[in-house]
C-alpha cells in the first residue's frame, strides 16, 4: 500500500461557523472556493446522532486564500 502525504501547513486552515443548518461539506467547499481559492478540504462537523453542529472547518491551498477568507 503506498500513500501521497502532503504536509499541510495550519495557517491554511480556518473555522468556519455556518448558522444555516442545511449547509453541508460540499456547499460549504463550493462557496468558499468561488470567493476564496482552491480548497484541499472542507467538512462540516456533525454530533454522534448526525445533527449539525453549526460549524466546520476548510483547509486552502494557499494561506493568502486562507488570509482572504477570514
Amino acid at each position: 500500500m503506498s500513500a501521497n502525504i502532503t504536509k499541510m501547513n495550519t495557517n491554511h486552515s480556518i473555522f468556519v461557523k455556518i448558522s444555516d443548518k442545511s449547509v453541508g461539506s460540499k456547499e460549504m467547499h463550493d462557496v468558499l472556493v468561488s470567493r476564496y481559492g482552491k480548497i484541499l478540504s472542507a467538512k462540516v462537523s456533525m454530533n454522534d446522532d448526525h445533527t449539525f453542529r453549526g460549524y466546520g472547518f476548510a483547509t486552502f491551498e494557499k494561506a493568502e486564500s486562507a488570509a482572504k477568507a477570514i
